[in-house]
């Protein structure tokens, strides 16, 4: 700043420089000039310089021949209509091109906002799928609740039908009981009846015998007869109770058959309704597995193509940068 003040160049050093620097083929710039210099201000340095180049150019403007001026003149008219003849044709072009560009433009931005419209479509499906895709869980919730309920039934139909298997078990166990005490209640009464058929003729046999001996013993063959017609009566008396047992036990067999022939209904009626209920459980279970399916299968589809129109609208705005960067 000192050496500025105390020793300030004038226009005579910047021509010097600038004659310097010209010598080394360089450009003279103002940095240059400072530094061959080693003083005076960037703009102190740029007036002079810029009155040195307009000196020049005034020299050489009156150096120079009229002759010479007229054909720069010319040459300089004959490049601006060349240039001129060159810029509108380029303008021209650029038009052209421009107003294509511009074309695809609106042709892009159609489709874009096609595309923009189908994607909006797209996404309202998707939210209706979506609540589709939540009311059918919650169709799958009451599905899965029903299907546990029916479990729970068929848990307990499969109790009740075991409970009458057991029941039917025991009902035969009794069917063979009482055939059983049946058969031998006959054959106990088959041997009775012989006994006292053969005692009933052997006290005939001998009543015969003593009325034949004897008109003597009247009396006591009467009294005899008596006897005798009391056990018979006795022995029809046990008779009739014999039949009447078997008449109970027979009535007993057929009610426990009867029991028994109702357990067996009751037993088909329950299995059948057993694998009713399992044949729907599948059923059911099947529908539900195709549902899923189909919603997992619709899901996937509509996030395949909310990705395709995702990525076609991306290179759409690429293409569209592409065109107005160039």
């Amino acid at each position: 700043m000192n050496d500025t003040i105390s020793n300030p160049i004038n226009k005579e050093d910047v021509r010097l420089a600038i004659i310097e620097i010209n010598g080394n083929g360089e450009k003279p710039t103002n940095e240059l000039i400072r530094k061959i210099l080693n003083r005076g201000s960037f703009s102190t340095i740029q007036k002079y310089k810029k009155e040195i180049l307009l000196e020049e150019q005034t020299t050489i403007k009156s150096v120079v021949s009229s002759k010479i001026m007229a054909q720069v003149e010319l040459l300089a008219s004959t490049i601006l209509e060349e240039s001129t003849s060159k810029l509108v044709a380029s303008e021209t072009e650029f038009k052209a091109q421009l107003e294509s560009i511009e074309g695809r433009f609106i042709k892009s931005e159609e489709r874009a906002e096609r595309l923009s419209r189908k994607l909006d479509d797209e996404m309202k499906d998707s939210a209706k799928l979506r609540i589709q895709i939540t009311e059918q869980s919650k169709e799958m919730d009451k599905t899965n609740n029903t299907l546990n309920l029916r479990d729970l039934k068929i848990e307990s139909l499969s109790q009740i039908i075991q409970n009458n298997e057991n029941q039917i078990k025991h009902l035969i166990n009794v069917d063979g009981q009482l055939k059983l005490t049946i058969t031998e209640n006959k054959t106990q009464y088959a041997k009775e009846k012989s006994a006292l058929e053969t005692k009933h003729a052997e006290e005939r046999n001998k009543l015969s015998q003593i009325i034949d001996d004897t008109g003597n013993e009247l009396k006591a063959n009467k009294a005899l007869s008596e006897d005798q017609n009391r056990d018979i009566i006795e022995l029809y008396e046990l008779l009739e109770k014999e039949q009447e047992a078997q008449n109970t036990l027979t009535k007993n067999l057929a009610a426990e058959t009867k029991a028994l022939s109702k357990a067996i209904k009751i037993n088909s009626e329950l299995t059948a309704q057993l694998s009713e209920e399992k044949t729907k459980r599948d059923q059911e279970s099947k529908n539900t597995n195709e549902i899923i399916a189909t919603i997992r299968e619709r899901e996937l589809n509509l996030t395949n193509q909310n990705k395709l129109l995702i990525q076609e609208k991306s290179d759409l705005l690429s293409m569209i940068s592409d065109k107005l960067n160039k």
